[in-house]
């Protein structure tokens, strides 16, 4: 994402960890679309512990590749599950946007591409969101894929979001909303060129850099209580993610 020092921290085929000048962490997604399945699940977690590893200033910039930042949920991975064993893989989901939204540094989406459904929860567990203003859409389209959420995946957007309204738009129209208007809304902070993404992320991540991660750590537990409470419990309520033939 930034060109600059910067020494390997965590590598595979779906995901690279790099810690550069001054401590900030950049995860890069390289799996194409990004879709969560439990293997890109178990990877992601594997990354975090590369990052929550170092010691000193430290800050966290999540982006992907390309076109996408992340399209979501693998709609396929889930069909071929059997029944039983979706609830699962979606308490898997949530447990990683939980433990993203109580992070102990401070965590900036880099979105370069692309931000549909969990990928746009996964933002939204992020303190920070930078888009590309010119490609690429923010959208929570579950209500167009017959797909209701869970209290965990509708609390994690409502945290985010202080207009009463727009939140309705986000989850009952399933509005898609392209960098200019996701910063007017503020559903992101920021839409900026392509090319100074990684500029405006790492300047972010660095003024935040020196804060003691014990103490973010502990104000992100308690400003996010009821929100992560719901996302790692076990009760998915009417989620009822029966996949339709459509996907």
């Amino acid at each position: 994402l930034v060109a600059n020092m910067a020494s390997e921290l965590y590598s595979s085929s779906n995901f690279e960890v790099q810690q550069h000048d001054g401590g900030v962490c950049v995860l890069t997604m390289k799996a194409g679309e990004n879709r969560f399945n439990d293997k890109f699940i178990a990877d992601f977690h594997l990354a975090l512990d590369a990052v929550e590893k170092t010691s000193g200033p430290g800050a966290l910039i999540i982006s992907g590749e390309g076109k996408f930042f992340s399209n979501g949920l693998d709609v396929n991975y889930m069909g071929s599950l059997p029944p039983t064993e979706v609830p699962n893989f979606l308490r898997n989901f949530q447990r990683l946007v939980a433990r993203i939204l109580v992070f102990p540094m401070i965590t900036v989406a880099a979105l370069n591409g692309h931000c549909y459904a969990g990928g746009a929860m996964l933002s939204m567990g992020c303190d920070y969101r930078i888009m590309r203003q010119d490609r690429g859409f923010w959208c929570m389209p579950e209500i167009d894929l017959t797909m209701p959420l869970s209290p965990g995946m509708n609390a994690v957007i409502r945290c985010r979001i202080a207009d009463i309204g727009l939140f309705r738009d986000i989850i009952l129209l399933g509005k898609k909303y392209g960098g200019a208007d996701a910063a007017k809304l503020t559903i992101v902070d920021q839409a900026v060129d392509e090319k100074a993404i990684p500029t405006v992320a790492m300047d972010l991540a660095t003024a935040g850099a020196q804060k003691d991660r014990r103490t973010l750590g502990a104000l992100k537990r308690e400003m996010f209580r009821e929100v992560h409470g719901k996302l790692v419990q076990e009760d998915l309520v009417e989620a009822n993610y029966s996949l339709k033939s459509k996907l």
